[in-house]
């Protein structure tokens, strides 16, 4: 039982039936196409430029593509990819916003449960971040000590640009992953499993979306971000309210700006 519970002393709600784990992988597999291969590839063609495509295109260090093509990235391919994802559910799912709790009257109702999660799961995530720090320490092993946007936004100087930075990080970010990881890679993932209903069907579920959350991020900051996303799958399951998992999110990468801001 939590106080994230949806429900009342009844738990979450029931899942609705009649719909299967292909519909929801085959939105998901054209949300990750999109984001991943499509836009990149199609903004090489426009801007004349050849790179190869990263696992996170928009955030991945790689030498041979500019700050400008990373800043260009992060807000072209999830604005895309969040698209692509919206009228896929629109198109092939019935009451995809309703089932996802993605809509105002949700947020309306259930915004003081993203705020308990904010309060309760923050403190451990930057806790976990400074665990991480130390064990890279004592390993010796060498990492950036800062995010390759963060790189950028600490060496520019035009406002606009740093704006777009920032809002990048703390809005199109959470928007396309929480939808993609959460609404539709762990919502298919639980689908896959109903042979196996309860506790076990919803915690590989939840675990699945977050190796695969970690696995598009840096490698030196996979820890904490399979710890957020276990966090982040926890508390959606629960709430069956996207917007829960989206604000925490947000949280996070706000605070994470902000310190860098007036830390650096």
């Amino acid at each position: 039982m939590s106080i994230l519970d949806d429900g009342g002393l009844e738990g979450p709600p029931p899942r609705e039936a009649g719909e299967n784990a292909g519909t929801l992988m085959g939105i998901a597999l054209a949300g990750m196409l999109t984001y991943w291969i499509v836009v990149p590839a199609v903004y090489q063609i426009l801007a004349g430029k050849a790179f190869a495509p990263a696992s996170q295109p928009a955030t991945q260090a790689i030498e041979s593509i500019s700050p400008h093509d990373l800043l260009v990235l992060s807000i072209a391919s999830p604005i895309v990819g969040f698209i692509v994802l919206v009228v896929g559910n629109l198109l092939w799912r019935k009451n995809a916003f309703e089932r996802l709790g993605f809509t105002l009257p949700r947020l309306r109702e259930d915004g003081w449960k993203a705020g308990i999660a904010v309060i309760i799961i923050l403190p451990m995530m930057f806790g976990v971040v400074d665990l991480t720090g130390r064990l890279w320490d004592r390993l010796h092993f060498s990492h950036p000590n800062e995010h390759e946007l963060l790189h950028i936004l600490g060496g520019e100087s035009n406002a606009g640009v740093r704006a777009a930075i920032v809002f990048s990080a703390i809005v199109l970010a959470p928007l396309f992953e929480e939808l993609f990881f959460r609404g539709m890679l762990q919502s298919a993932c639980e689908k896959m499993l109903d042979r196996t209903p309860g506790p076990v069907q919803r915690w590989a579920a939840i675990v699945a979306a977050s190796m695969a959350f970690t696995a598009v991020h840096e490698p030196w900051m996979m820890p904490p971000i399979f710890f957020l996303s276990i966090c982040l799958g926890y508390a959606y399951d629960r709430t069956k309210n996207l917007w829960v998992p989206m604000i925490v999110h947000a949280s996070f990468n706000a605070v994470s700006v902000a310190m860098f801001l007036f830390l650096r």
